[in-house]
C-alpha cells in the first residue's frame, strides 16, 4: 500500500461549495494505474510548491493518455458525506482507487427517498464500497432518444470482484452490473472533482460483434473524443455487462463540470474541428460504425455521496 507522505497532503480544511463533492473512477493506462484520491488528486511529491502555485495561475494541465505515474491500492478513507453536504478537503490522501467494477440503476422516484431508503440497502452487500447518487438533466433528449427506459436519477456503486447484483430490486427501480473492462481509460486528470458525467450504453447489434464494436469505440471514437481535449471532460472508462447482456457495454465520462450538458454539446463540434465535419469520411468514421446500437446517452449532476458502512 502506498501513500501520500504526510508532508505532502492537503492542509486539513473545509469549503461549502455547490460543486463539493469525491473524486471518484479510475484513470487507469496501459502500463500502470494513475492516482487518486477519495476528495481529490494527490499532489506529486516532485513538484515544488511554487510550481503547483504557477500550475494554478497559469491554468489545468492536460494529459491525454496514460502518464507514468505508481501503482498502488489502497483503502479509501472512511468520510461520511451527506446530501449536500461540504467537501472535507483536508482528509487524508489515498493512492489509486482502481474500481473493478460499477453497479448502476435507474429510477423515476424523488431522489431524497432513494438516497434515504435505498442507497443503505445497495452498500450493505457484500463488496459495495460507495455510493453517489445523480440527477438526469437532460430527461427525454430527442438528437439521441433512447432505447431503454428514461428516468430521472442514476445510482452508482462501486463495487469489487466479490459483489453480487442484487435479484429483488423495489418497485420502479432497473439494475446493470458492469466490471472494468481490461483497454485502459482515455481522457486526462485535472486535481478537480468528478461533479458531472455522461452516461453511454451501447450494445453491438450480433453478439459475434462485440469485438469489433470494442475496438471501434477505444481506437477511433473514445480516442478522437479525448485527443479533443473538451473543457469539462476528463477520464473516459470502458465497462462491460457482467452477463454479456444488453446493454453490453458501458462509456463513463467524468466531467469536472456543474454543466455536463453544455460540456456534452460541445464535444462534437470540438472533435469536428480536428477531424473534418459530418460531410467527411472522418467524421462518419468516428460517428457510427455498421455494429453499433445506441441503448443510452444522457448527461447527469451529482447529488449526494456515501461511503459504505
Amino acid at each position: 500500500m502506498f501513500r501520500v507522505p504526510e508532508a505532502d497532503r492537503v492542509p486539513e480544511k473545509l469549503i461549502d461549495s455547490p460543486g463539493a463533492s469525491e473524486t471518484w473512477g479510475e484513470g487507469a493506462g496501459r502500463e500502470h494505474a494513475r492516482s487518486r484520491t477519495l476528495l481529490g488528486w494527490p499532489r506529486n511529491p516532485g513538484v515544488t510548491e511554487h510550481k503547483r502555485l504557477r500550475r494554478n495561475t497559469l491554468g489545468r494541465r492536460r494529459f491525454r493518455g496514460s502518464v507514468p505515474g505508481p501503482r498502488a491500492r489502497a483503502s479509501p478513507a472512511r468520510i461520511d458525506l451527506r446530501l449536500h453536504s461540504p467537501l472535507a478537503v483536508g482528509c487524508p490522501l489515498v493512492e489509486d482507487r482502481n474500481t473493478p467494477g460499477l453497479y448502476v440503476e435507474m429510477t423515476d422516484g424523488p431522489i431524497d427517498t432513494y438516497a434515504r431508503d435505498r442507497v443503505p440497502e445497495v452498500l450493505a452487500l457484500t463488496g459495495a464500497q460507495r455510493a453517489t447518487w445523480w440527477r438526469n438533466v437532460k430527461r427525454d433528449r430527442r438528437d439521441l432518444p433512447p432505447v431503454l427506459p428514461e428516468f430521472d436519477h442514476l445510482g452508482v456503486y462501486e463495487v469489487d470482484d466479490t459483489f453480487g447484483a442484487p435479484v429483488d430490486l423495489p418497485a420502479g427501480v432497473t439494475g446493470h452490473h458492469f466490471r472494468r473492462h481490461p483497454r485502459p481509460g482515455q481522457g486526462i486528470i485535472t486535481g478537480r472533482p468528478t461533479i458531472g458525467l455522461s452516461l453511454v450504453l451501447i450494445s453491438p447489434k450480433e453478439p459475434a460483434q462485440a469485438q469489433e464494436l470494442r475496438d471501434w469505440a477505444d481506437f477511433v471514437h473514445i480516442r478522437h473524443i479525448a485527443e479533443a481535449a473538451v473543457p469539462g471532460y476528463c477520464m473516459i472508462t470502458p465497462y462491460e455487462n457482467v452477463t454479456g447482456g444488453d446493454p453490453r457495454f458501458m462509456h463513463f465520462y467524468e466531467m469536472d463540470t456543474d454543466e455536463p450538458e453544455r460540456a456534452f454539446k460541445s464535444m462534437t463540434p470540438l472533435v469536428m474541428q480536428r477531424i473534418g465535419d459530418e460531410t467527411t469520411d472522418a467524421f462518419k468514421r468516428w460517428a457510427f460504425t455498421p455494429s453499433l446500437r445506441i441503448m443510452y446517452v444522457n448527461s447527469f449532476l451529482r447529488v449526494g455521496v456515501a461511503p459504505a458502512p
